[in-house]
């Protein structure tokens, strides 16, 4: 059975979908695990994220929570050689959740819970949920579907004093609706080395987290934000800068693996491999055939 994580933060801007679609890819790409991410944010940013400019698919995960269509059926695969899916997020999530009373949201949850889980192919390994910036019904709902929760935070005081309200959310979940979920850890983001302040939080982090911190922290770099306007993840963007940071992605996803019970590959993906073209080669022929004819005799 799949395992499902929810990637949150309640204060927008701190990174969350960028991290999620980074991640996810690097799942999939990295360590070959079948991977859905569902994009349960109403500003669908991890979906145009992970869709290369391509059009959103006709279904989405509005059919998932309002007609029980299963996710095996309303997910589709993205457009890169790689098990990576997706169930591409819907705007009127943020419109229906107006709508319905905080006392009805229990039950919504309860009932979301039993389509998400009921929905996975067998032979999926992980599903990610990118959750919206908010502690409504939607990210009520994906704690209430998932095993796990990782939060994405930055190296402030606004994110630090956020973080406790997002606790006791997760905390309300497992006692009401979900008991087996669980804080799987924290990633840090967008920090600037050698920052006294960032330095500061990052140690305050350490000492509230400990080892539910992901490592490394994550710098703070250009090149996720043009990677995600180029609608394309890290692993696939072709600009050299994006090399330091999927390995960094690629750390976190093992991890992340490691944490929730999944095992690695058997056989991690071989490097590619680059023949050496024909005019080398005769080239290195001819140096050969002059040295011979050097070192015989007159």
């Amino acid at each position: 059975m799949a395992q499902i994580v929810s990637i949150a933060n309640q204060k927008g801007g701190v990174g969350k979908t960028s991290c999620v679609t980074h991640l996810a890819a690097a799942l999939a790409a990295q360590h070959g695990k079948k991977t859905v991410l569902i994009d349960m944010d109403g500003q669908c940013n991890a979906t145009a994220a992970v869709l290369a400019r391509h059009a959103p698919p006709d279904r989405t995960i509005k059919d998932v929570l309002w007609h029980a269509i299963p996710v095996e059926d309303v997910m589709v695969q993205v457009p890169y050689d790689a098990p990576l899916y997706l169930v591409a997020g819907s705007p009127e999530l943020a419109f229906y959740e107006k709508q319905i009373s905080p006392t009805q949201w229990d039950d919504l949850v309860q009932d979301s819970r039993l389509t998400l889980l009921g929905g996975i192919p067998d032979d999926v390994d992980i599903v990610l949920i990118d959750t919206p910036p908010t502690l409504g019904l939607w990210l009520n709902a994906a704690l209430g579907a998932s095993d796990g929760c990782v939060v994405v935070a930055e190296p402030n005081a606004f994110s630090v004093a956020g973080l406790s309200q997002l606790l006791a959310t997760i905390e309300r979940v497992k006692e009401t609706v979900n008991p087996s979920l669980d804080l799987t850890g924290l990633i840090l983001n967008k920090v600037r080395p050698g920052v006294r302040e960032h330095e500061g939080f990052r140690n305050a982090f350490v000492e509230q987290f400990g080892p539910l911190l992901f490592d490394p922290p994550l710098a703070l770099r250009v090149v996720m934000e043009e990677c995600q306007r180029a609608g394309s993840p890290l692993e696939w963007y072709p600009d050299p800068k994006a090399v330091e940071v999927r390995r960094w992605f690629g750390r976190i996803a093992a991890q992340l693996l490691e944490r929730r019970g999944i095992p690695p590959a058997v056989t991690p993906a071989p490097p590619p491999v680059t023949e050496p073209k024909a005019g080398r080669r005769a080239a290195s022929g001819r140096r050969a055939k002059s040295g011979n004819a050097k070192s015989s005799p007159a």
